[in-house]
């Protein structure tokens, strides 16, 4: 596995990999935005995308998405310490990071845990913005997932 950054060439298989968990932006956007994309690659195939912003000296870690077949592999710790790593070189002191909870499980939660992250806050049906379709994750229209916010100081 190889960890890079984000390249035009990525995008169309960044979007089916995302739009299979979530409805986002296309990765171009978020590119055109000035986001910190990170990707995971096997040889030449995509397997995950994570990506934040940078505001100030915050980073603020949007996404992170791993192919189904090779999750629990370190995919995901790999593209978030490639990101956090990236967000520290530009001076960013801390991060924070938004994850779902809902139907008794957190997307995210060993994750956050393994890296440090500290739990500050739930907002309930923080994303019912996204009312286009059911959710994929709680299954109704608007979501009544959770949002979980995380925090990590970087040093």
């Amino acid at each position: 596995m190889t960890i890079t950054n984000f390249d035009k060439k990525y995008a169309r298989e960044i979007d089916a990999l995302e739009d299979k968990e979530w409805r986002h932006l296309p990765i171009k956007k978020h590119h055109k935005n000035g986001d910190i994309i990170k990707v995971a690659l096997d040889g030449a195939r995509v397997i995950g995308v994570a990506y934040g912003q940078k505001r100030g000296d915050l980073f603020i870690y949007e996404t992170c998405v791993i192919a189904e077949t090779h999750r629990g592999k370190n995919v995901g710790t790999d593209l978030t310490v490639a990101l956090i790593d990236h967000a520290r070189d530009l001076g960013c002191r801390n991060a924070v990071a938004r994850c779902v909870y809902s139907l008794g499980k957190m997307n995210a939660r060993g994750l956050m845990d393994k890296l440090g992250f500290r739990e500050t806050l739930h907002v309930r049906d923080y994303w019912d913005c996204y009312t286009d379709a059911p959710c994929r994750v709680c299954g109704e229209n608007p979501c009544q997932c959770t949002c979980v916010f995380f925090i990590k100081e970087l040093k």
